[in-house]
C-alpha cells in the first residue's frame, strides 16, 4: 500500500466504522467491541514485520470506529417520554429560544413534571411556546412555568425521512410539546 495514501485510508476506515454502527439492526454491546480492538491490536504487535500489517491497522481503525459511535449513544442515553400528557405542570430552565412564526420554541433542561415519576423525567425538552405572553421577557437561563401537552418525539413523516427522535435522541431532548396556558418566569436570570 502507498505510504502517502495511509492517513486518508485510516481515516475512511474509521468511517466505515460508524456508519457500520448506524446500519446494525441491534445495538452491540461494547465491551465485545474492545475485546476484539484489543485482539486486532494484539496482533498488529505479533505481526508488526509482516508485509499485510496494514490490514489489521485497517480493521482496527475500522473497530474503533464502531467502540467510538457505540459509546457516544451510551454517553448521551437519557429518560424519554413513552406516551402523551395532557395538561402537565412543566417548569424548567430555558437552554435556548428559537423564534418561530406563531410564538417560540424553547430547549428545557432541569425538568419538573407534575405528577410525574422524577426518575424517568427527561434531561431536555423542546417546547414551543404559541402567543406573546412575556416571550420578549423570557431570557436563556431563566426558569419557567406552564401548563401544556408532552409527547415522545414523533417519528419519520414518509418512510425513509428525516428522523427527529433519532436527532432528538443525540441531543438528549426525551420529550417535546407545547404551552396551553401563559408562561410564568419562576426565577429570573441576574446579568451582572
Amino acid at each position: 500500500m502507498d505510504q502517502k495514501s495511509w492517513v486518508l485510508w485510516l481515516v475512511a476506515f474509521f468511517c466505515f466504522g460508524i456508519i457500520l454502527y448506524f446500519s446494525l439492526p441491534t445495538e452491540p454491546n461494547l465491551y465485545i467491541e474492545i475485546i476484539i480492538s484489543l485482539v486486532i491490536l494484539v496482533n498488529i504487535i505479533l505481526f508488526r514485520h509482516s508485509n499485510f500489517v496494514w490490514l489489521p491497522i485497517l480493521l482496527l481503525c475500522l473497530s474503533i470506529g464502531l467502540v467510538s459511535a457505540t459509546y457516544r449513544t451510551i454517553d448521551v442515553l437519557s429518560p424519554k417520554l413513552d406516551c402523551e400528557i395532557k395538561l402537565a405542570k412543566i417548569s424548567g430552565r430555558v437552554l435556548s429560544i428559537t423564534p418561530i412564526i406563531k410564538g417560540s420554541q424553547v430547549i428545557l433542561d432541569r425538568i419538573y413534571i407534575s405528577d410525574f415519576d422524577n426518575k424517568k423525567v427527561p434531561k431536555k425538552a423542546k417546547i414551543t411556546i404559541k402567543g406573546v405572553n412575556k416571550l420578549n421577557e423570557i431570557e436563556i437561563g431563566d426558569y419557567i412555568k406552564f401548563s401544556g401537552t408532552l409527547r415522545p418525539a414523533s417519528k419519520p413523516f414518509v418512510p425513509g425521512g428525516y428522523d427527529f427522535s433519532r436527532q432528538s435522541f443525540f441531543d438528549q431532548i426525551g420529550v417535546t410539546g407545547y404551552n396551553k396556558s401563559n408562561v410564568y418566569i419562576i426565577k429570573k436570570i441576574i446579568i451582572n
